[in-house]
């Protein structure tokens, strides 16, 4: 049924357990009744039950000689007139015995090889993250900061635009008024030139030339005669 199993025969079940107890095999599958014997005989204290098999037949019997048969009568008289208590003693003083539980060391190192891997691994990557935690918390706080210098940029920079557009309208309101003034004086000098021109023609009346030579009449007049208004 295993065949990676390498059985290793002996002579009888003392030297099978001899064989475990001093390493030459690896376990030895025989009667619980006769093991426990010859282990309590031959003191072979390293050595436990480990468990149950379902290989041969574990029913307890004695045996006689062919030729005594009154010997097996007696016998089997003598097991039946026992009382349950005495079974019970005998069985507990015979048959029973302690079945530890083998240890396998080899699952248990792997076993903490794995679980140790997972946990190293775990930290690795819980200090990781809080790294990473402290570097983004970090970067958010650097960006905020960037943040609100940028903002107040930003309104320092619409007040300075909004004051500077104040500005240009005052001064294009400024420059808008002189345009108007200038346009009104113009307009005042040229309605000036035309009353003079109108005033000029009918006082003087004639060509540009005949005024020119009255005006000159006047002046000299006025200096020959200065009583003359």
């Amino acid at each position: 049924d295993y065949p990676e199993i390498r059985i290793l025969e002996q002579k009888n079940s003392a030297e099978a357990l001899a064989a475990v107890a001093t390493g030459t095999a690896d376990a030895y599958v025989g009667n619980l009744a006769n093991a426990t014997y010859l282990i309590r005989m031959q003191r072979l204290d390293n050595l436990v039950v480990a468990a149950p098999t379902p290989f041969g037949v574990n029913e307890q019997a004695m045996g006689v000689r062919k030729d005594w048969p009154e010997l097996a009568s007696l016998i089997s008289k003598g097991i039946d007139s026992m009382s349950p208590e005495e079974r019970n003693a005998l069985s507990q003083k015979w048959g029973t015995i302690e079945i530890r539980q083998h240890i396998d060391y080899a699952l248990v190192y792997w076993v903490l090889a794995i679980t140790g891997s997972v946990v190293l691994v775990t930290l690795y990557w819980i200090r990781r993250l809080a790294k990473e935690i402290v570097v983004r918390k970090q970067t958010e706080h650097a960006l905020n900061i960037a943040n609100l210098e940028i903002r107040q940029a930003n309104e320092e920079l619409e007040q300075r635009v909004a004051e500077r557009t104040i500005e240009i309208r005052e001064t294009n309101l400024e420059l808008e008024n002189e345009l108007t003034e200038h346009q009104r004086a113009k307009a005042a000098l040229v309605e000036s030139e035309a009353r003079f021109k109108a005033l000029h023609d009918a006082s003087w009346g004639g060509s540009p030339s005949t005024t020119r030579e009255k005006f000159s009449n006047v002046i000299k007049a006025w200096r020959i005669s200065p009583d003359i208004p």
